[in-house]
């Protein structure tokens, strides 16, 4: 796909996306930038009480990992789906 963009004569940023703190990064290989997935409290609607810790350690995973290279979150969890029946959370707490 890369190739066919710069055969086109179109630039654009390449960029990767890791799925979590795992240093999967691909250093030399990205123009632009790193990003990295978080979903802190993951998947789970079936405690919806149970939550995680905060997640303190993103700015020195960055400074660890790739700090000459500006870095974002594309998925930074704004939520999570809800099963159908009786693990939903609107099941357990009625």
């Amino acid at each position: 796909l890369e190739e066919v963009y710069r055969n086109a004569s179109i630039v654009l940023p390449l960029t990767y996306n890791d799925p979590g703190q795992g240093r999967n990064f691909i250093n030399g290989t990205v123009s632009l930038f790193d990003e990295l997935d978080s979903y802190p409290q993951g998947f789970d609607c079936s405690h919806p009480l149970d939550w995680n810790r905060v997640t303190l350690n993103y700015h020195q995973y960055h400074e660890a990992v790739n700090p000459s290279q500006p870095w974002y979150f594309p998925e930074f969890q704004g939520g999570s789906f809800d099963a159908w029946g009786p693990t939903a959370p609107g099941n357990a707490l009625s």
